[in-house]
């Protein structure tokens, strides 16, 4: 049984059991424990070298409540004996517990980390701990002075030497490096009409998202695993003309009548990317000024959801990068809803190139178009300020995203 290939919040009881039936040893990525850690430091500083450890190494899963084999010297032997349940505990309250230790005791915080509980009956239950290797790495414990980096190895966790530690903050450094250069090129290629298909147009807009783990690992997919998942997916709700397969990956594209204005593209690595040339390519009055419909904001808070929704669907694990840009959009303004009529009150005019926004960081892929917005909120405010205004107007004073006015 390998728990790589569910999604790490829908492991039921049925997979620990495979794990126990089978006798999946303890490895890199997965670690057995009789009881939860309690509340002494000893038991404390346990937790974080553990999780600490997996995240700094390719990830991996706690799982509470299994009881290992024991050999004939009466030593654990790696290989879960049977699954013996944590007993009548609160899972609600301990799972708070844990997550807040491991908010305050790990610096940096490790996004995307995921703590479940799985009844085995009334009256017993376990608990499991997903944790994601880290885009972040290294994470340092910081309780009682301990020695504060562990890695994860198929012997267990190992204190992390100065040479690891330097190594894997270049790492980290050169995987938001090649993430931002994959952004690059792309946009490059976008702007040059190098593109699955060639939309109409010089304005667009360009939605990126990526899963950190599968292109910090390098995975490779099968285009044609997904053709019918891609088919499904209708960029910027125009209608789809069904799949496609190109050097890049697979993309579906629209509207079903008309020149193709959209498209979105599975790479091979589960990123995508969705372009648009119609939402913000629009002359204003029959002018030749270019200008933003001030709805652009909830359609590209839909479109992200549909992604999202679609990546977790493929087996994509958090956390994603969500990357916004528009492109050729120098001398276009803010068309403001209730100003159709008065463009001179709609603010200035955008006085560059391109708007490449600052990306965004998701922990969770089953969060509501609300949700989505309040992260898109300092995007979004940048992109009023390039139009000359003080932000948003679509968010209320708690910064919570409530839609066009």
């Amino acid at each position: 049984m390998n728990l790589d290939a569910k999604r790490p919040s829908e492991i039921e009881l049925t997979d620990i059991r495979s794990l126990v039936d089978e006798k999946e040893p303890e490895g890199k990525r997965l670690d057995y424990k009789r009881c939860l850690p309690g509340s002494t430091p000893e038991e404390i500083t346990e937790f974080l070298k553990d999780v600490s450890a997996f995240a700094n190494a390719s990830g991996g899963f706690i799982i509470y409540g299994i009881e290992e084999e024991k050999d004939k010297k009466g030593n654990n032997t790696g290989k879960p004996g049977k699954i013996c349940g944590l007993g009548e505990i609160n899972p609600d309250e301990k799972i708070l517990s844990l997550k807040n230790i491991l908010r305050d005791r790990i610096k940096p915080q490790i996004s995307g980390i995921i703590i479940n509980s799985i009844d085995i009956n009334d009256s017993n239950l376990i608990v499991y701990v997903y944790i994601p290797a880290s885009w972040q790495a290294p994470h340092m414990i910081s309780y009682k002075g301990k020695q504060p980096f562990y890695v994860r190895t198929s012997r267990g966790k190992d204190p992390m030497d100065v040479p690891e530690i330097r190594h894997s903050f270049l790492a980290s450094e050169s995987l938001f490096d090649s993430i931002r250069n994959f952004r690059f090129k792309r946009i490059s290629m976008i702007k040059n009409d190098d593109t699955p298909v060639v939309l109409p147009g010089k304005s667009k807009i360009v939605i990126h998202i990526i899963p950190i783990e599968h292109f910090m690992g390098k995975e490779v997919i099968s285009s044609y695993d997904y053709e019918s998942e891609v088919g499904g997916i209708n960029p910027f709700k125009v209608g789809s003309r069904g799949t496609r397969y190109c050097m890049d990956g697979i993309y579906s594209y629209g509207p079903l009548e008309n020149e193709p204005d959209s498209y979105f593209l599975l790479f091979r690595n589960k990123s995508c990317e969705a372009v648009n040339s119609s939402l913000i390519n629009r002359n204003y009055h029959n002018t030749a000024r270019k200008c933003i419909p001030h709805t652009y904001e909830s359609a590209i808070i839909c479109e992200i959801e549909s992604y999202v929704s679609f990546l977790s669907s493929i087996g994509a694990r958090p956390p994603l990068v969500v990357m916004l840009s528009l492109l050729n959009v120098r001398g276009h303004f803010m068309l403001k809803g209730g100003l159709q009529i008065y463009p001179e009150f709609a603010g200035e005019e955008i006085n560059k190139e391109d708007l490449l926004m600052p990306d965004i960081i998701m922990n969770d892929l089953d969060m509501n178009k609300e949700e989505i917005g309040i992260e898109l909120k300092i995007v979004y405010d940048q992109i009023w300020n390039a139009c000359g205004h003080p932000k948003s107007p679509n968010y209320d004073s708690k910064g919570e995203w409530k839609g066009e006015k």
